[in-house]
C-alpha cells in the first residue's frame, strides 16, 4: 500500500476537512488574540485606555469568545462524531494500515 492509499484510508475513518476546519479557526483565533493584546497593550501605554475604547475592547472580546467556541465546537465533532484522538481510532487504524509509513509514524513506539 502506497502513501496515497495510506492517505485515503485515513480520510475514510477521519476526514481531513473537518480536522483543517478545526485547525483554521484555532489558528485564526490565536492570531486575533494576539493581535487584541498587542492593540490593547498600546492602548493602555498610551494612558487612553476610556469611554468608547473600553465598550470596543468588550465587543471585540465578544467576537473572540465566539471564535473560542466554534473552535471548541469543531474540536468536539472531531471527537464525538469522528472519534479524533480516541483509542478506539488508533486500534481501527492500526488495524487498517499495513506495516511501515504512516502506520510507525502514528503508533511510534506502541
Amino acid at each position: 500500500m502506497d502513501t496515497v492509499q495510506q492517505l485515503n484510508k485515513i480520510r475514510t475513518i477521519i476526514p481531513l476537512e473537518a480536522v483543517s476546519e478545526h485547525v483554521n479557526y484555532a489558528n485564526f483565533t490565536l492570531w486575533y488574540f494576539s493581535g487584541l493584546l498587542v492593540f490593547r497593550s498600546f492602548i493602555v501605554l498610551k494612558k487612553n485606555f476610556s469611554g468608547v475604547i473600553i465598550y470596543s475592547f468588550v465587543i471585540l472580546s465578544l467576537i473572540g469568545v465566539f471564535l473560542i467556541y466554534k473552535t471548541g465546537e469543531l474540536g468536539g465533532k472531531l471527537v464525538y462524531k469522528y472519534g479524533a484522538g480516541t483509542e478506539i481510532i488508533k486500534k481501527e487504524l492500526k488495524n487498517q494500515l499495513p506495516p511501515g509509513g504512516y502506520r510507525d509514524k502514528i503508533f511510534k513506539g506502541q
